[in-house]
């Protein structure tokens, strides 16, 4: 094996599979392979990983993706991002090797390429750690069983701390956090109004305050007025798209209610316990490590409610009620390991 050389691991766009990304460059990092090591990203991504011990390595696209490209003088372009903008960059800029996912044209722009599974004429989705663990092995990174690991900077600390404060929460308040995903069009069942009702049930339960994203995806969220909270139990935070901000409210938080996927990552990433409420066209959620997350489906069938058996309720459960138990699951599990 070669040894030298630098490598640009090109992130994805998708912040959730950013933050699975972490392990990929912590482990070229660490290993034997790479002299140099840079982390190529969309503005706004950057902020997601602006608490983590490699941050200065990270270099954003500002003038365009050849261009970036061209400046880094890379030997080697680990093509995490689906973009064939990005294959196409590494491809102008004569970077010598070039590993990404192959498959139509886009293969075509690839030294080393890795084609997913197909079935039946079709391609099989994996987890996307594993697809990236399988695509940084073409460059000689051994990434193991290596878990992702995001951290909150100390900018995003202090603006959680503040954005906290004025929503009514004292330091120190132990709180769950929910993060609804942004609008749909022709989705009338999100699952917003369950995690800000199950934000509600737990601080009952729990005792821990309730606080949700408002505004908070990668771009846009939901506009949650349309969503009835009762403003004892349940704090309004807004966050926009300042991933920062995101990142040290989720790192603060005790357990996570999500709805997206992404979001789920980025609790995983955290070590913070997560719920996860899908949309019920939402695809299925593949594991990818080991990490402390339920999935409940809204169509899941309904089972009886721990929650209501502890208060002597015979009713059945329901999303609701599932929700609200597997978090209060998740929380005893964090107990008994502590």
């Amino acid at each position: 094996m070669t040894v030298g050389g630098h490598l640009v691991v090109r992130g994805p766009d998708d912040p959730g599979t950013l933050a699975l990304a972490t392990a990929v460059v912590d482990a070229a990092l660490q290993g034997p392979r790479w002299s140099a090591v840079s982390v190529l990203v969309e503005s706004a991504s950057a902020r997601l990983l602006s608490g983590v011990s490699w941050a200065e390595r990270v270099c954003v696209i500002e003038a365009g993706e050849a261009e970036a490209w061209h400046a880094l003088e890379a030997d080697a372009a680990l093509l995490l991002s689906a973009s064939p903008a990005a294959a196409w960059g590494a491809f102008r800029a004569r970077v010598p090797r070039r590993a990404g996912v192959a498959g139509g044209l886009r293969g075509a722009l690839l030294t080393h390429g890795l084609l997913p599974p197909v079935h039946a004429r079709r391609r099989l989705p994996l987890p996307p750690i594993h697809l990236q663990r399988d695509l940084a092995g073409l460059l000689d990174i051994q990434v193991g069983a290596r878990p992702p690991r995001l951290r909150a900077s100390a900018d995003g600390t202090l603006g959680a701390v503040e954005c906290l404060g004025r929503a009514g929460l004292s330091a120190g308040t132990p709180y769950a956090l929910g993060w609804p995903e942004a609008e749909r069009a022709g989705v009338h069942s999100r699952p917003a109004a369950t995690i800000a009702a199950a934000l509600e049930r737990l601080e009952a339960e729990s005792g821990l305050a309730g606080v949700v994203l408002a505004d908070a995806s990668a771009s846009a969220g939901p506009d949650l007025d349309a969503v009835k909270l009762d403003p004892a139990a349940v704090a309004r935070v807004p966050v926009g798209s300042d991933l920062e901000l995101t990142v040290a409210l989720i790192a603060g938080a005790s357990l996570v209610l999500a709805e997206g996927e992404g979001a789920r990552w980025i609790a995983a990433a955290l070590d913070v316990p997560c719920v996860r409420l899908p949309l019920p066209d939402a695809r299925p959620s593949p594991a990818g490590f080991p990490e402390r997350a339920r999935i409940v489906r809204p169509d899941d069938p309904p089972r009886a409610s721990a929650s209501a058996a502890r208060r002597g309720g015979r009713a059945p459960g329901g999303t609701l009620a599932a929700v609200v138990d597997a978090a209060l699951e998740l929380l005893a599990a964090e107990e008994r390991a502590s």
